[in-house]
């Protein structure tokens, strides 16, 4: 019996034994697995951090995406209404030449109409004059007949006294005494008619003449005003083409610069009195703090100088201009003042459209410093909206001047 229990303790301790091994390893084995386990959180611990940092960098990408893009959407937005005002702008100058063109047309009408109602009444005076240099003639002739007949009379009264010789001698030389002084009045008479009668014949063909002469002079004068009226419609035509052109041109030179698509609406501008103004902001032409042109300000003017020579009887006025800021860089040693800045500016402008074969003699080049901002300078916006060359095109002084209260004053005195 403690052989046989002594077996089965035996046996149960060796089973007891492989149990506790059996879970001793699978204690390892799961503490192993555990180790594994948290290394693996751990791993995916970090690489949740990175990710989280990963989305944190594309979050703050996407809201500066989003900045950006209503940025653009506000450029945009403001570039759109810039466009609708410079198409007002332009439909009003358009409205404003179309009214110019009907008024010199209708003044033109009017003065067609009075010189044709001027011909109609000088050509009625004409005829008049006419008639009564006929009239005058026929007088004439009749007075030549009534003297020749009383003239016959006479020499047949004295005919018959001849014959009457049987008469007094003495009534016989009263009678011829007051014959022959009537005959002398009579024909003192006739000379003094005939006389009167050359003179105002003389004098009614030098006032045909004299009427004829005005009559061809204003005559001359309408085809000269119709002419010139032809000419300034011919000019705006070629000159409205000619800033056209330009806008285009200047529009599509750089369609990615913001400083040329904020101001294009602003580029080109005329006035009622002729005068034309192109603006450009210094950074379109200038590199800063320089007052030599960049590249793409030498091919803006360049642009500008093929439209400028559509305008050969203007006067272009260059003007520089620049902020209220004064000049501390190294360029204060060529130019202490903006004064001198903005002189200089504008005549290296003039300078590349001369080379581009304008006349120097059509130029002037102006520097107004920072007198005559167009924005408060109060910000960086407004400083590069003042920092600017201006190109003004003055018109000539060629005017169609008569009035028609002239026409008429110079009507009625020909008409005297």
């Amino acid at each position: 019996m403690s052989v046989v229990l002594a077996i089965t303790m035996a046996i149960g301790l060796c089973i007891s034994g492989y149990f506790l091994y059996e879970k001793s390893e699978k204690t390892t084995a799961l503490a192993q697995q555990l180790d594994g386990t948290k290394r693996k959180l751990r791993n995916i611990q970090r690489d949740l951090r990175y990710t989280e940092s990963d989305l944190e960098d594309q979050k703050t990408q996407v809201y500066s995406a989003n900045s950006q893009r209503n940025i653009l959407k506000s450029e945009v937005d403001s570039t759109k209404a810039l466009l609708d005002q410079k198409e007002v702008e332009k439909q009003a100058m358009m409205n404003s030449l179309t009214e110019e063109l009907s008024t010199i047309k209708k003044q033109l009408g009017t003065l067609q109409n009075e010189r044709a109602a001027s011909a109609k009444r000088l050509n009625g005076e004409m005829d008049t004059l006419k008639e009564q240099l006929a009239n005058t003639e026929k007088e004439k002739i009749a007075a030549q007949e009534q003297l020749k007949d009383e003239i016959a009379s006479i020499k047949q009264q004295l005919q018959e006294t001849e014959q009457d010789k049987n008469q007094s001698q003495a009534a016989l030389a009263t009678i011829r005494e007051e014959l022959e002084a009537k005959l002398s009045a009579k024909e003192i008479e006739y000379e003094k008619q005939i006389a009167q009668l050359n003179d105002f014949s003389t004098a009614i063909s030098q006032k045909h003449e004299i009427t004829k002469n005005q009559l061809d002079r204003e005559l001359t004068r309408t085809k000269e005003f119709s002419a010139t009226i032809e000419t300034l419609e011919e000019r705006l035509t070629r000159e409205k083409i000619a800033l056209d052109k330009l806008t285009q041109q200047l529009t599509m030179l750089d369609k990615t610069n913001a400083e040329l698509s904020s101001e294009k609406s602003r580029l080109i501008r005329q006035f009622k009195d002729g005068t034309t103004i192109i603006r450009l902001e210094d950074t379109i032409l200038f590199s800063s703090g320089s007052a030599t042109l960049n590249n793409r300000g030498q091919q803006t003017l360049t642009l500008v100088a093929e439209t400028l020579s559509e305008f050969p009887n203007h006067l272009i006025s260059i003007e520089g201009h620049t902020d209220h800021h004064p000049i501390i860089s190294t360029l204060a040693k060529k130019y202490p003042t903006n004064w001198e800045l903005s002189a200089a500016r504008s005549s290296f402008a003039i300078r590349h459209l001369m080379a581009q074969g304008l006349p120097a003699k059509q130029f002037q080049a102006v520097g107004f410093a920072n007198t005559r901002p167009i924005a408060m300078d109060t910000d960086i916006g407004s400083q590069r909206k003042n920092r600017r060359i201006e190109i003004l095109l003055h018109p000539p002084m060629e005017r169609v001047t008569i009035t028609l209260d002239e026409l008429m004053m110079k009507n009625k005195i020909t008409a005297k």
